[in-house]
């Protein structure tokens, strides 16, 4: 009995030791670790793009109102260089294409990253945006002249609420008299 004993313990047996083990498990948990974060990294810019893509359609949308003829009519006593401003609001869930209204107040400046709130006249009201969501539209209509023909210079400029906070987008488009 003793030399079965005696040829067990002579025997030389490989075995995984523990610190091979330990730098296994670090190497699991590196990898872990860095799919979530890339992970996280990812499902946080599409919901970011997601709010953008919101964003610059209301801003098309209201670049499109504003330059019909059929949906806004520009008052006819401007005089070249005057300014007027214009907001957004869908009225009902069954007009989805919004209207444009003027602003009768005289207001100075472009819609800043400081003035979008709930209580701004350019918050525009949408039906189906998440919660914690926010967008103004400013739509600035100058009339301007050249070659002796006047036209009207539409500024859109859209406020919203991103991830990374407030962010702030102008477009440009042109409209005959």
């Amino acid at each position: 009995m003793q030399k079965i004993l005696q040829l067990k313990f002579n025997k030389k047996l490989f075995a995984t030791g523990l610190v091979e083990v330990i730098v296994v498990l670090a190497i699991l948990a590196t990898t872990m670790v860095s799919i979530v974060i890339v992970t996280t990294r990812g499902l946080r810019q599409v919901k970011r793009d997601e709010i953008e893509d919101r964003a610059v359609g209301l801003q098309l949308r209201s670049l499109e109102l504003a330059k019909s003829p059929a949906t806004l009519t520009l008052p006819i006593k401007l005089q070249t260089g005057d300014i007027k401003n214009y907001y957004l609001q869908f009225p009902d869930a069954s007009n989805a294409q919004g209207e444009v209204h003027p602003i009768e107040a005289v207001k100075s400046g472009d819609l800043t990253l400081d003035n979008c709130s709930l209580n701004s006249e350019y918050h525009v009201v949408l039906e189906n945006t998440a919660k914690g969501e926010m967008y103004c539209n400013q739509m600035r209509i100058e009339l301007k002249s050249a070659s002796g023909k006047n036209y009207y210079e539409v500024k859109s400029i859209i406020v919203y609420k991103s991830i990374n906070g407030f962010e702030k987008k102008e477009l440009l488009a042109y409209r005959r008299e």
